[in-house]
């Protein structure tokens, strides 16, 4: 029987001649594919807080380095921030790969020079950085990150607040009044709502003007926060008079802002109007005169001022003059006047006349007489 199978003339050859090929192969794999170093970037995205501007991408690098390489990143423009204004980076970037053993981490990992984030007070959207990585040279050869986008997150706010908490002036006045504060960046033209909720004890449209509620604008610009930037309150002003009242508050709020600005810590404010009006009586001379017969000329109240709630004041006869009460003259003593509420200018046009005061006249040769009259203390305004 014939056999199909032949034994090789050269058995140890052979054998060889295998183990040689097995050997090749493996080298070339090891040159070709498990020898590779890789460079991409540490991530696909991140992100961080505009004035923080940590958490940047890097350079992850996989392998043995023998000799010194490099990879170049570069800005392709397509990210939403702005270069030189919202981060700093020179583009195209070459970065050098030293020689060296890297695993792949952060541990061994290359930051990017010249990249950084510029920090701001503008009131913004989130903005964006692209990078992507060009063809390196030397030993390395890109991995699978090749782009990455970093997100600049916003984190400025613009506040609007009232000056002050109270405030106060003499209703003459009427200044002190209380603005708005704005402190940060305003990119976009904003407003708030000012509202009269008229919880005060002051009257609007009497002991003051203001249109509520009252949209005060606030145009884009940079604002500290303080009086040299602040913004006064349309229509807001104090009314002034001559009322003898007590003092009296106007309560004002903030709204919900519109744009950039948000609300700060003083949201409601009270204003006090402080009275500084007075009303005075006193007698219309110092000294008067008439003939016993005719008994005019007589002293009266001058009374200057509005009197708001209706007031007295008496007239007492001290007895110190030499004409004699009830002989001379008649006069009830004390004697309370009353004034009546209204407007009294001082003059003998809203004089009030003191009653039950008459001279009586007789036939009597006697000397010249006086009568010595006193005001006590007024009640009322």
């Amino acid at each position: 029987m014939l056999s199909l199978l032949k034994k090789p003339s050269n058995p140890s050859f052979t054998s060889f001649g295998r183990g040689k090929i097995l050997f090749v192969f493996l080298l070339f794999a090891v040159v070709v594919g498990y020898g590779q170093v890789t460079v991409e970037f540490s991530v696909a995205a991140s992100s961080d807080a505009e004035n923080t501007g940590g958490n940047l991408p890097t350079l992850f690098i996989t392998g043995t380095v023998v000799n010194a390489s490099s990879v170049t990143v570069t800005d392709p423009g397509t990210g939403t921030a702005t270069s030189g204004n919202d981060y700093a980076f020179t583009s195209p970037q070459v970065v050098n790969i030293p020689a060296g053993i890297y695993d792949g981490t952060a541990g061994t990992a290359i930051a990017i020079p010249t990249l950084s984030i510029t920090g701001d007070t503008n009131v913004e959207p989130n903005e964006t950085i692209d990078l992507t990585l060009g063809t390196p040279t030397g030993d390395v050869t890109l991995g699978g990150q090749t782009t990455t986008t970093y997100t600049i997150n916003n984190d400025d706010s613009v506040t609007v607040a009232f000056s002050q908490a109270t405030g106060a002036a003499a209703e003459n006045v009427g200044n002190n009044l209380p603005v708005l504060f704005i402190t940060g960046t305003v990119t976009n033209a904003s407003s708030v709502a000012v509202t009269d909720p008229g919880t005060g004890t002051a009257t609007s449209g009497n002991d003051y003007d203001f249109t509520s509620p009252q949209v005060v604008n606030i145009p884009a610009g940079i604002y500290d926060g303080t009086a040299g930037t602040a913004i006064a309150i349309p229509t807001l002003s104090i009314t002034g008079d001559t009322n003898v009242e007590p003092n009296e508050t106007i309560d004002l709020t903030l709204g919900t802002p519109t744009g950039d600005v948000t609300l700060g810590g003083q949201t409601t404010t009270t204003y006090t109007i402080n009275n500084d009006d007075s009303v005075t009586v006193a007698f219309s001379q110092t000294t008067g005169a008439a003939a016993e017969n005719v008994g005019n000329n007589l002293p009266v109240l001058f009374i200057t001022g509005t009197v708001t709630n209706a007031s007295s004041v008496t007239v007492t006869d001290p007895g110190t003059g030499t004409a004699t009460s009830g002989n001379d003259y008649d006069f009830t003593s004390p004697q309370v006047v009353n004034i009546p509420a209204g407007i009294y200018d001082g003059t003998a046009d809203t004089a009030i006349a003191i009653p039950t005061l008459s001279i009586t006249g007789d036939t009597n040769v006697e000397p010249d007489e006086t009568i010595d009259l006193t005001l006590g203390t007024p009640t009322g305004d």
